[in-house]
C-alpha cells in the first residue's frame, strides 16, 4: 500500500508521542530495561514537546503509521518511529529517506543520529556509519539512571569531501551535537 509522507499539523502532536510510546515499548525491551525505556520516552516527549524540529509523519490509508523528525537546521536526526503493527514494512526507511532529503536541501552534506541501541543496524542499513556510543542521564524515580545510545552518521553528499579541511565544519557541528544531547539532558532532569 502507498505511503505518503507529509509535514505534521501541529494538533496531531498527542497521536505521535503516543506512537512513539508504543514504538519504544514494542521495540526496545532487548537492550533497555523499563526504567530506561520510560527515561527514553520522558526525554524524548519533553523534546518533542518544545523543541525547534521538522516533523513529518507517514500515512497509510489515511492513518498514521509514523513519524519522523529532524533538529532544524538539518545535520541531525530526533528520531525515527513506526507503530508496531507496520514495522518492518519499509515505513521507516521512508521517513529516513525523506529526512535526508529536507537535508540535502538545505544544503547540508551529512546527517547525524543519537540512535536507541535496537535502532543501530536499522541506520547501518541504510549507509550511516557509528561514530561512538554515548550515554545521558535521565531523571526517574526513584533515582537517575544511565541510558546507552549509539552516534551515527551519514554522508548524503561528496561536497563535503572536496572541501578544504580549514573549511570543515565538522568540530562546531560535534560541538552543537553536544550542546542538543546536553539539552535533552536538561530538559530529562526538568
Amino acid at each position: 500500500m502507498d505511503i505518503v509522507i507529509r509535514p505534521m499539523a501541529p494538533q496531531e502532536l498527542p497521536r505521535l508521542i503516543k506512537l512513539q510510546r508504543e514504538a519504544l515499548l514494542s521495540s526496545g525491551k532487548p537492550d533497555y530495561t523499563d526504567r530506561q525505556l520510560e527515561a527514553i520516552i520522558n526525554s524524548q516527549h519533553k523534546i518533542r514537546d518544545g523543541f525547534g524540529e521538522i516533523i513529518v509523519v507517514a500515512e497509510q490509508q489515511g492513518q498514521i503509521v509514523g513519524f519522523a523528525a529532524l533538529v532544524v537546521g538539518g545535520t541531525q536526526i530526533a528520531g525515527v518511529y513506526v507503530r508496531p503493527t507496520h514495522m518492518r514494512q519499509g515505513i521507516g526507511c521512508q521517513l529516513v529517506q525523506h529526512l535526508e532529503k529536507i537535508s540535502v536541501e538545505s544544503q547540508n552534506s551529512y546527517l547525524t543520529v543519537v540512535s536507541a541501541l535496537n535502532a543501530t543496524s536499522f541506520y547501518q542499513a541504510l549507509g550511516y556509519q557509528v561514530l561512538g556510543k554515548i550515554a545521558f542521564w535521565a531523571r526517574v524515580l526513584p533515582w537517575p539512571i544511565k541510558v546507552p545510545c549509539t552516534v551515527l552518521r551519514k554522508q548524503l553528499t561528496e561536497n563535503s569531501i572536496k572541501v578544504p579541511t580549514h573549511h570543515r565544519r565538522n568540530r562546531k557541528q560535534w560541538i552543537y551535537l553536544l550542546f542538543l544531547v546536553a539539552i535533552a539532558l536538561i530538559l530529562a532532569l526538568i
